[in-house]
């Protein structure tokens, strides 16, 4: 009688870690993830948070930049002509910022403040977790982040080409609330105001047109920053300021402040 032999198990090839060939899911990225290199798939899927902070970020390190290319030549020495483009230029790109901001705090509310919450709800469910799995007795780790931690990545997908100088730049996110673009407007007006008086003369009248366009297209731009804080974060215009600050001054001239807290004074008394 012939033995039966024990059936043999079926060895397959080991598979290397990650995506293989042929894998398909990094189409879910569009029509145009064919060309994007396997670190930018990766980027892709870990931090692209969709509330636009990484656009409205890169946004603002260009125009810093860019304003800071402009501002630091010699004004005598820009030619006329490169005055008024840059403020054009730089008008337009503000302006595009704003819309960022205008979308991004329309459409997610307080994006900012919900990254905050969202982190903390992280944090504690990785430290709960590495609680479970590390062997008991093992030392309990500090708080925050941990060497090497990656979650930081997620929000900000151009963050990893920041140097520290930008990223120190960004501090503080929309505390200021477009003040900065704001002031950046006026000196670049100015500055197109000057180089203006001092070669009208040479002029043409298609050259006065341009310069006519671009300056009361920045100037668009500074009364649409001002609605935009108002609107955005309920911060008052400059208008607004410099009356509370003349009807302040003209009661304490009159003494109506005075009178008022002493009426105050009488009421309680009574």
């Amino acid at each position: 009688m012939t033995s039966i032999p024990p059936k043999r198990r079926r060895s397959f090839p080991k598979r290397d870690p990650g995506a293989q060939p042929a894998n398909t899911n990094a189409r879910k990225h569009g029509i145009y993830s064919r060309r994007y290199t396997p670190e930018e798939l990766v980027a892709l899927d870990r931090d692209v948070s969709g509330s636009l902070k990484d656009e409205m970020e890169i946004l603002r390190l260009i125009i810093a930049e860019t304003a800071d290319s402009v501002l630091e030549q010699p004004e005598a020495d820009m030619p006329f002509l490169d005055h008024v483009s840059a403020l054009r230029t730089i008008a337009v790109s503000i302006a595009r910022l704003e819309n960022v901001i205008h979308t991004r705090m329309s459409a997610f509310g307080n994006p900012d403040g919900r990254e905050k919450q969202v982190n903390a709800v992280l944090d504690g469910l990785e430290e709960a977790e590495m609680e479970r799995l590390l062997p008991r007795g093992t030392p309990k780790r500090g708080s925050g982040g941990q060497p090497n931690n990656l979650n930081a990545l997620k929000h900000g997908f151009y963050a990893r080409a920041f140097t520290p100088a930008e990223k120190e730049r960004l501090q503080g996110g929309e505390v200021d609330q477009l003040r900065h673009e704001e002031t950046l407007l006026r000196v670049l007006i100015l500055r197109v105001w000057r180089s203006l008086r001092s070669v009208r003369s040479a002029l043409t009248y298609q050259e006065y047109l341009f310069v006519l366009r671009s300056i009361c297209y920045a100037v668009f731009v500074i009364a649409k920053l001002q609605r935009a804080r108002r609107r955005l974060f309920g911060d008052q215009t400059d208008l607004e300021k410099d009356i509370q600050v003349g009807i302040s001054e003209a009661c304490a001239d009159l003494g109506i402040l005075d009178y008022l807290k002493g009426q105050l004074k009488s009421e309680n008394l009574l």
